[in-house]
C-alpha cells in the first residue's frame, strides 16, 4: 500500500503531459523488451559483426615514463599480487577473493548463501553450462583460450551479501533492490574492471627491471585471462553486468586504455585474443549505442558516461559504416551534453561535488581523445556529422544546425575546452588544501579510470558486514583509498587544457593526457570561466568565490574554510542525489576538518540508511520542528526521488557575510553566517517562530569536551582545534554518522541546538593552529 502511495505522490507531482508521456514509454519498453528478449533466447547473443574490418585495434595514448611510475613501485606491487589474486576492495568492502563458491560475510546483517548448484570454477563445461543454451558453445570456445591454472572470477555475485545474480537472466530483467542488504552496484563495480592498469603500470615496471616485481608476462597475461573470463562469463545481454549501460561504457573504456598501455610499454598479444577483444568491444558499443540513457530532462552522470564509452568503442575499433555512426553520434551529444550538464559557473548540473568529479574526468578522457584521433578519422568523422543528423533522436533541445557546429568545434580541438575550464575552476576552488572533496549530495565511489595511487583513507570506518546499529562493538579497519580526493580529475582538466598542473598525486593523469601522442592539446587554453564564478579578495575578509547557478559559496583564509550549499535545484529534474542540504556546510580550520557532510554510505541495499543519511537531520542545516526540507520515501523505488520544495536562494553574499533562506518548512527558513576574520557567528531563525534546532556533525577524528555551560572544546588528538559557543539556546551532546566512502561507516561526535523561534551560535579556531 504504502508503494502505491508513494508512487501517486510522485505522479501528483507531475503535469497530467508528462504523465501521459511516462506511461506510453513504459508500454512501449515492455513491448519491446519482450519481444527483444524471445529473440536473444532463440540465438547467440554474441556478435560477429561481419560488416566490421577485422584489423587490429587502434592506438591513442602513450604510456607514462618509467621514472614516473617508479616513485610508486611499491603501491603498485602491492596492487597488482591483489589483482593477480582476484582479492578486490571495492566500494567500501574489505579485500575479498571473489571466486565461485566463495563464503560471504554478509551486509548490515543480511547474508545470502552460495547456490548448491554453483559451480568451484575449475570445470569449464560446468561454467559455461551457467550461460543460455544458444550461448554456450561461444562461452566455451571463449573460456578454452585461458591458460591453464587461471581461477575464474564470479562476476554475477554481490560479494558483500553473497547474493548472485543469474547468468540466463535477460539484462532488462535483472532486478534491484529487491531483497534487503543486496547491493546491485558491487557486481557493477567489479565489472567495470578498474583495477586493470595496476596491471599495466606492473608490466612496465617489470620491463623496466624493476626489483620485486614478477615476469611481465605476467601481468600481461592476468589482463588478457580476466578479458576473457569476462566475455565468456557475460554473454551480451544476459546476465546483471548488462542491466546499466554505464557500466558497460566504463568497462570498455578500461578494456581499451589497458589495452592501449600495454602495447604501449611491447606487451604482445596472440590473434586469438585479438580477435575476441574486437569483438567484444563491438558488442559493447552497439550495446551502449541502443541503449543510451537518455531521458527528457533527467539526464546526469549516466548519459554523460554512456556517451565518452561510445566515443572509446568506436575510436579504437576500425572504421565502419557501425563505428563512423556511433562516433559521429558520440562527438555531437557529448559536445551538447557537456555544456548543458556543466553550467555557466562550471557546477554539475546533479549538485553533488563527487558526481562532478565523475563527469569531469569523463569530459576530459573523452576531449583528449578526440584530440588523438587520426586527420583521416577526423576527417571522416567531419563528413559523417556534415552528412547526417547526429543528435539522439529524442532530442528536442538543440537544433540540427547546433548539433553539427556544437561537433564540428569539439573535433577542430576548441568545442570542450572552455566547458573543461569552469569544471576544473569549480573542483578547484571547492576543494580543500589537500584536494579532497566537500560531501554534499551523493557520492559512491565513481570514476572512469583509477590510474593514480591511491590516497589512504583518513579514517577507520565500519567492516561492510557489520550492522549499524551495533557499531561499538563492531570490528574496524582501515579502507585502502581516499574517495574525496580529486587531485587526479583535476590534473587530467588540466591536462587537455594545456596547464601545468601541481598535484603531485595527480601527476600520471596529467602526463598521459598531455603526452605527445597528438599536439593538438592546449591549443584553445586559457578559456576563462564565466564572472559569476569569479573569486572576490575582500580588504579585511577571506576569498569569496560564489558559485549561484550551481547553489555554493567558499570563504577562504589563511585559515579558514568554509563551503555553504544553497541554491535552487536542477531545472531539468536530475535530483536523484541530491540531499536535503540546504544552508549546510562544511568548515576546516588549518587544514583540520571540523563540521562535515555525513556522505552517502549506501544506495538500495539499506533504504533506512540511505535516507538517514540523505536526512536534514543528518546534516549542518537549520531543522525547523524536526522535520524535512523535502520529502522522502522509504521504498527502494524512490529512494533516488526527491522532489524539490525549499527553492533555496541567497540574500546577501559580501565581504564578510553570508545570507541564504529558503521555504522548505513552509515559511522562511533563514541562516546568517558573519565571518569576522576566521570566527564565524551563525544565527538561524523560522518566519513562523517554531522551534529551531542545528544537528553538528563533526568529523570523527574529533573529540567533543563541554567547556562551561554555553561552550564546547573540539580537539583533535588531544590538542583543541576549535571552539563552539551558544548564544541564544540550549546545547547537548549527541551522536552522528560520517560516511568517507560508499559503503563506508563510522560513528562521530555531533551538538544539536535548540531554541524557539531563533538560535545563535558560533564556532572559532583554537588560538593557534595545530
Amino acid at each position: 500500500m504504502k508503494r502505491h502511495l508513494d508512487k501517486l505522490r510522485r505522479a501528483a507531482a507531475m503535469p497530467p503531459s508528462a504523465i501521459l508521456a511516462k506511461l506510453d514509454e513504459k508500454l512501449r519498453r515492455d513491448v519491446s523488451q519482450a519481444m527483444q528478449s524471445t529473440r536473444d533466447r532463440s540465438r547467440s547473443t554474441y556478435g560477429e559483426h561481419p560488416g566490421m574490418p577485422r584489423e587490429r585495434l587502434s592506438a591513442h595514448f602513450s604510456a607514462p615514463p618509467v621514472a614516473l611510475l617508479r616513485e610508486f613501485a611499491g603501491s603498485f606491487r602491492q596492487l597488482a599480487e591483489e589483482a593477480l589474486a582476484h582479492r578486490f576492495e571495492i566500494l567500501g568492502s574489505q579485500p575479498t577473493e571473489v571466486v565461485y563458491g566463495m563464503t560471504c560475510s554478509g551486509m548490515g546483517g543480511h547474508l545470502y548463501r552460495g547456490e548448491s548448484g554453483t559451480p568451484d570454477g575449475t570445470d569449464i563445461e560446468l561454467l559455461t553450462r551457467l550461460q543460455t543454451r544458444r550461448n554456450r558453445p561461444r562461452a566455451q570456445r571463449i573460456r578454452c583460450l585461458i591458460d591453464d591454472g587461471y581461477r575464474p572470477i564470479d562476476w554475477q555475485r554481490d560479494f558483500k551479501s553473497g547474493y548472485r545474480w543469474s547468468e540466463q537472466t535477460w539484462c532488462g530483467y535483472v532486478p534491484i533492490g529487491h531483497v534487503p542488504g543486496v547491493d546491485v552496484i558491487v557486481p557493477w563495480g567489479l565489472s567495470r574492471m578498474q583495477f586493470l592498469p595496476v596491471l599495466c603500470w606492473s608490466y612496465a615496471l617489470a620491463g623496466a627491471g624493476e626489483s620485486g616485481f614478477r615476469p611481465p608476462e605476467i601481468y600481461s597475461r592476468e589482463y588478457r585471462n580476466q578479458v576473457l573470463d569476462f566475455i565468456a562469463a557475460n554473454p551480451p545481454r544476459f546476465g546483471v553486468n548488462w542491466r546499466c549501460p554505464m557500466d558497460v561504457a566504463i568497462r570498455v573504456a578500461n578494456w581499451l586504455l589497458a589495452y592501449d598501455l600495454l602495447r604501449a610499454s611491447s606487451a604482445r598479444f596472440d590473434n586469438a585474443f585479438e580477435s575476441e577483444l574486437l569483438l567484444a568491444t563491438a558488442d559493447h558499443g552497439q550495446f551502449v549505442f541502443d541503449h543510451l540513457e537518455w531521458n527528457h530532462g533527467k539526464r546526469g552522470n549516466h548519459y554523460l558516461l554512456d556517451l565518452v564509452g561510445l566515443l572509446f568503442a568506436a575510436a579504437y575499433l576500425p572504421s565502419s559504416p557501425e563505428t563512423r555512426r556511433w562516433m559521429a553520434r558520440a562527438v555531437a551529444e557529448l559536445a551538447l551534453e557537456a555544456d548543458s550538464q556543466f553550467l555557466g559557473d562550471g557546477t554539475h548540473v546533479e549538485r553533488s561535488p563527487s558526481y562532478h568529479a565523475l563527469c569531469a574526468q569523463a569530459l576530459a578522457y573523452g576531449h583528449g581523445l578526440i584530440e588523438r584521433l587520426s586527420d583521416e578519422r577526423r576527417q571522416e568523422v567531419g563528413r559523417d556529422i556534415r552528412s547526417s543528423d547526429p543528435r539522439h533522436p529524442r532530442r528536442r533541445d538543440a537544433s540540427l544546425a547546433q548539433a553539427r557546429r556544437a561537433a564540428l568545434e569539439a573535433l577542430e580541438h576548441h568545442g570542450l575546452s572552455a566547458v573543461c575550464a569552469r569544471a576544473r575552476r569549480f573542483l578547484d576552488t571547492i576543494a580543500k588544501n589537500d584536494g579532497s572533496l566537500p560531501q554534499f549530495g551523493d557520492g559512491d565511489n565513481a570514476r572512469l579510470f583509477r590510474l593514480q595511487v591511491p590516497r589512504p583513507c583518513p579514517v577507520a570506518v565500519l567492516v561492510p558486514e557489520a550492522d549499524p546499529a551495533t557499531a561499538a562493538t563492531a570490528p574496524r579497519w582501515t579502507p585502502l583509498e581516499d574517495m574525496l580526493d580529486s587531485s587526479g580529475v583535476c590534473a587530467a582538466l588540466a591536462a587537455v587544457n594545456g596547464m601545468n598542473d601541481d598535484h603531485p598525486s595527480g601527476r600520471i593523469e596529467w602526463t598521459l593526457l598531455s603526452g605527445a601522442t597528438n599536439n593538438r592539446l592546449g591549443q584553445s587554453a586559457g578559456a576563462s570561466p564565466p564572472s559569476s564564478a569569479e573569486g572576490v579578495v575582500p580588504e579585511d575578509g577571506p576569498l569569496v568565490s560564489r558559485f549561484d547557478e550551481g547553489g555554493f559559496y567558499c570563504f577562504r583564509s589563511e585559515r579558514l574554510y568554509l563551503v555553504i550549499r544553497c541554491g535552487s535545484w536542477s531545472s531539468v529534474g536530475a535530483n536523484g542525489h541530491m540531499h536535503n542540504d540546504q544552508l549546510s556546510f562544511e568548515l576546516a580550520y588549518d587544514g583540520v576538518d571540523i563540521l562535515v557532510d555525513p556522505g552517502t554510505f549506501v544506495y538500495t541495499p539499506l533504504p533506512f540508511w540511505r535516507n538517514r543519511l540523505r536526512s536534514s537531520l543528518a546534516h549542518n542545516g537549520p531543522v525547523i520542528e524536526g522535520s524535512e526540507q523535502n520529502p522522502m520515501s522509504a521504498e527502494v523505488e524512490s529512494i533516488f526521488w526527491l522532489p524539490e520544495r525549499t527553492h533555496a536562494r541567497a540574500v546577501e553574499v559580501g565581504r564578510q557575510i553570508f545570507v541564504g533562506e529558503h521555504v522548505g518548512y513552509g515559511g522562511v527558513c533563514r541562516r546568517r553566517i558573519e565571518v569576522d576574520r576566521d570566527r564565524l557567528r551563525i544565527a538561524d531563525a523560522d518566519s513562523e517562530g517554531r522551534e529551531v534546532s542545528v544537528f553538528l556533525q563533526f568529523h570523527p577524528a574529533l573529540t567533543l569536551g563541554r567547556v562551561d555551560q554555553h561552550a564546547w572544546s573540539l580537539a583533535r588528538s588531544g590538542v583543541e582545534v576549535a571552539r563552539v559557543t551558544v548564544h541564544l539556546g540550549e546545547a547537548a551532546e549527541s551522536s552522528g554518522w560520517y560516511s568517507p566512502g560508499y559503503g563506508q561507516l563510522v560513528p562521530a561526535p555531533a551538538l544539536r541546538l535548540v531554541r524557539s523561534r531563533s538560535l545563535e551560535w558560533s564556532i572559532q579556531p583554537a588560538l593557534s593552529g595545530p
